[in-house]
């Protein structure tokens, strides 16, 4: 049976996710995601069967959520065998909208029998991916204090 890799993800307003993309800093090597890529990450499933992930989009098609904001507070990175492989906008670690909305994420993968992260989750923004060969890309700051809506 094949499976799927998911993430349920947040929809950034198209001024932010331009206003993020317009950061590329045009390197070489470095592809940065197209405003429309741009998303806020809730949860990662590596291996979701078909029938388990329709009953998982049933279950977060019933969570709903007002729109709020987020400031963006910095950028860091993902990392694979010493590589920045993939930037992130940082939108820190207290908002309780944030946290909420990523706790009903969680309680829908558990009803579908989905594995939940173990470690500590992260919110974060996907801003680009790539790596740079032989220039590893350092964490940056946001210059500008944005929020997302």
């Amino acid at each position: 049976m094949s499976t799927q890799r998911l993430f349920v993800a947040i929809d950034l307003p198209d001024e932010i996710a331009e206003r993020l993309a317009a950061l590329d800093p045009h390197y070489r090597g470095l592809i940065f995601s197209t405003p429309s890529q741009i998303h806020l990450t809730l949860a990662f499933f590596a291996a979701v069967d078909p029938t388990t992930a329709n009953l998982f989009k049933e279950k977060l098609a019933a969570i709903s959520f007002r729109a709020f904001f987020l400031p963006a507070i910095g950028l860091g990175t993902f990392s694979k065998n010493r590589m920045s492989r993939i930037l992130w906008l940082d939108v820190g670690h207290g908002h309780p909208h944030l946290f909420q909305l990523h706790k009903r994420v969680n309680e829908a993968a558990l009803a579908c029998n989905l594995p939940i992260e173990e470690r500590a989750w992260t919110p974060h923004a996907i801003c680009r991916s790539r790596s740079v060969p032989g220039r590893p890309i350092s964490p940056l700051h946001v210059a500008e204090e944005s929020r997302l809506r």
